[in-house]
């Protein structure tokens, strides 16, 4: 960790906030955090206690099936939970100072969960802005590794805001309910790449385009949640935008020039759209109340590649659609499973997902949907 207190690991920190986009990258966020805490497991959940449900949950370097295991068998009888969010928000806390020695020896996840995963000391900090969601960060290490040390919990805090505002942008986004969905897959059939930022250039809303062009790295980036380009003029149009108070009820003059964006790659030049939204439109951010739409048109992308037209149009994530063109093409799911490193169990459960979202009976439904060929795989 730095002096000034900031988190050394920068793309670390921009992955934080791309795991509430792409919920099923926070595993291997959590993963990634648990080795820079040093530690042996580190889990982020978020609690509704109105509706009594798991929002958001997953753990990082623990065994495959662990989250479910604790969420099903030992989240109802987890005392230590309701006192994480009633302590004061970013105090980190270990098991000693929540719960009694009498409690210790009845608790089942300190007799059972724990022993069975091989951990002993965790450290717990709440970071729930909303009393309406419990919203806890667990860091777990091992009997061998020993007891977490003063620079664990330093280097622990210093993730803390990041979480933080992820965490909010998570529930922003679930407190719009059934309507954010409709807006967002309207948002996703846009044939441009588009980002909504606040007025400090924070992603609010990012479509399916934009995800892609940022994924790429070739001209555009999110640091610490915000949007960047490496392009000046660019980048001087973004903020004179930002900084800009759009005219009520919006107009002519609430829409912006459109700039090039030179690509480090040397391919053609994305166009950059910048468009204030005026403030009638009835959404108020908490920290910004300017906002602007951004919108990204890229020479390059015209023709549609298989697989983004199967992200596009069936809403698949990533890794739904990266074994959808594999199914695709022949290869067996346990040949994908060794390719891609996890288990059997989880490429048939994205399997079923696939089916699910497009309508497959089968996996030979899927072959000749894709296009590719009629021939099935075997499981």
């Amino acid at each position: 960790m730095r002096d000034d207190g900031l988190v050394q690991n920068e793309d670390l920190a921009d992955a934080i906030y791309d795991s509430v986009r792409e919920p099923e990258r926070l595993r291997e966020v959590m993963t990634r955090f648990a080795n820079e805490l040093g530690s042996d497991a580190a889990y982020f959940k978020i609690v509704d206690n109105e509706a009594g449900e798991v929002a958001a949950g997953a753990g990082g370097g623990l065994p495959e099936g662990s989250d479910r295991d604790y969420l099903t068998n030992y989240l109802a009888s987890d005392v230590r939970v309701p006192r994480v969010n009633k302590a004061p928000r970013r105090l980190i806390l270990d098991d000693r100072q929540l719960i009694s020695p009498i409690e210790l020896r009845s608790s089942a996840f300190h007799r059972e969960f724990l022993p069975r995963y091989d951990l002993a000391h965790l450290l717990h900090v709440n970071i729930s802005r909303s009393p309406q969601y419990t919203t806890i960060l667990t860091c777990g290490r091992s009997h061998g590794r020993g007891a977490f040390e003063t620079v664990q919990s330093h280097i622990l805090a210093a993730y803390v805001p990041h979480f933080e505002e992820s965490c909010d942008l998570h529930l922003r986004l679930l407190r719009l309910g059934g309507f954010a969905v409709l807006m967002s897959a309207a948002f996703d059939a846009l044939p441009v790449a588009g980002i909504i930022l606040d007025g400090e250039g924070r992603i609010i809303f990012i479509n399916a385009m934009a995800k892609d062009i940022l994924g790429d790295g070739d001209g555009f980036a999110i640091r610490g949640g915000r949007l960047t380009t490496a392009d000046p003029r660019a980048a001087s149009a973004l903020q004179r935008a930002l900084r800009r108070t759009p005219p009520a009820g919006g107009g002519p003059d609430a829409f912006g020039p459109v700039f090039p964006v030179r690509r480090p790659s040397s391919r053609p030049d994305y166009r950059l759209e910048l468009r204030p939204l005026p403030v009638s439109c009835g959404f108020r951010h908490e920290d910004a109340a300017a906002m602007v739409l951004a919108l990204i048109s890229d020479p390059a992308r015209e023709i549609l590649s298989v697989e983004q037209r199967l992200r596009r149009d069936f809403r698949l994530t990533p890794a739904e659609s990266a074994l959808a063109m594999a199914v695709a093409s022949g290869t067996l799911l346990r040949e994908y499973a060794e390719r891609r490193g996890v288990t059997i169990g989880t490429v048939r459960f994205q399997m079923k997902q696939v089916l699910a979202k497009t309508g497959s009976r089968r996996q030979s439904d899927l072959v000749r949907l894709v296009g590719t060929g009629d021939n099935g795989v075997r499981l």
